[in-house]
């Protein structure tokens, strides 16, 4: 918008030339300069039509401003950004950690099973975005192997990194747990079975004195394997009057357990609850996991032929809500329920 003619009385006011911008001690100066200075001098008035929409018409009449050194080129200034964002990190997942990944020693394979209820290939980006956020700096990189069939190649800095991912499964990606295996240079990629997923099960309703190491390891051997990664702590095995925590390695290609009897002496049986902790899905119909009982394909091929369907297996497998609490206080003896 245009300014008002300037006052004549300043019409015979210097200016500098627009290729000599002002000097360091120039531009520190207070801005009020007497009018023989070497800058050009705006007035500003009230009848300035923007005064209120530019905060330099808002100066008083007595201030004088100061024209701004010229600005940079924008095609330089797009350069030097351009400069800056290559010299960041690769987010995981690129080209570049890709063909790193293939260059290191510790690496290590990652199968996502196929949901059921939404059956479209994960992509690299969403894989590597959630990586980052539950392993954070551990590891280096991920690349797709095999992206339509859920099998991805993760890279780490160092063997530690990698064992402490190993041990501390279960993981999840898209709210999937995936299952891993450690990566052998010139393997046929058919020849690795995913059969195994480590997780720590709590075993709810059996009582102190019941929680041998005989009693425990027929337990481990009911719903899976003892862990060969991990001890089984007497502390976790005694941390909770309603339940015992133990470290399990799940067959994945079998049923999960929901429920089993324990002998715990000659003449008296407990029933002892499973509670799968981080595992998202396990079917209460069928009892495979990765999916639940609305994606199970016999469960939805009977309800389609008009059977009426029941889930023979308890929800609290994966759902502590839904676990028969009146039972597991009747055989530990607890009066008072305690906060899970």
């Amino acid at each position: 918008m245009d300014l008002d003619p300037p006052d004549p009385s300043h019409a015979a006011t210097p200016t500098i030339p627009p290729s000599a911008p002002p000097t360091l001690s120039a531009m520190t100066q207070p801005a009020h300069v007497p009018s023989s200075t070497s800058h050009q001098i705006i007035p500003t008035t009230s009848a300035t039509p923007c005064r209120n929409l530019n905060p330099q018409n808002n100066a008083p009449a007595s201030q004088a401003i100061i024209t701004p050194p010229p600005q940079m080129d924008p095609s330089l200034m797009q350069a030097l950004e351009a400069l800056q964002v290559s010299t960041r990190d690769t987010p995981a997942g690129t080209s570049r950690e890709q063909e790193e990944a293939l260059e290191t020693d510790f690496n290590m394979l990652i199968k996502i099973k196929e949901n059921q209820g939404s059956p479209r290939p994960l992509t690299i980006h969403q894989v590597s975005r959630d990586l980052r956020q539950t392993w954070g700096e551990r590891y280096a990189a991920v690349s797709a192997i095999a992206a339509n069939s859920g099998l991805f190649l993760a890279t780490f800095h160092n063997g530690p990194d990698m064992m402490h991912i190993v041990r501390r499964q279960p993981w999840t990606v898209q709210r999937q747990n995936i299952l891993l295996e450690l990566h052998t240079p010139n393997r046929d990629l058919n020849s690795y079975t995913f059969q195994y997923l480590y997780a720590n099960v709590r075993v709810y309703g059996l009582a102190f004195e019941f929680r041998t190491p005989q009693i425990i390891n027929a337990i481990l051997h009911r719903i899976g394997l003892p862990s060969d990664l991990d001890e089984q702590l007497e502390l976790h095995i005694q941390r909770d009057e309603c339940y015992a925590q133990v470290r399990a390695k799940l067959r994945v290609h079998l049923p999960a357990v929901d429920r089993m009897t324990v002998q715990v002496t000659p003449t008296m049986e407990h029933t002892v609850y499973f509670h799968y902790e981080r595992i998202s899905r396990i079917c209460t119909f069928c009892g495979y996991y990765f999916h639940n009982n609305t994606d199970c394909p016999p469960r939805i091929a009977r309800i389609m032929n008009g059977e009426n369907v029941m889930d023979p297996l308890g929800r609290w497998m994966t759902r502590l809500s839904y676990m028969p609490w009146n039972d597991i206080y009747r055989q530990v003896r607890v009066i008072i329920p305690r906060l899970i």
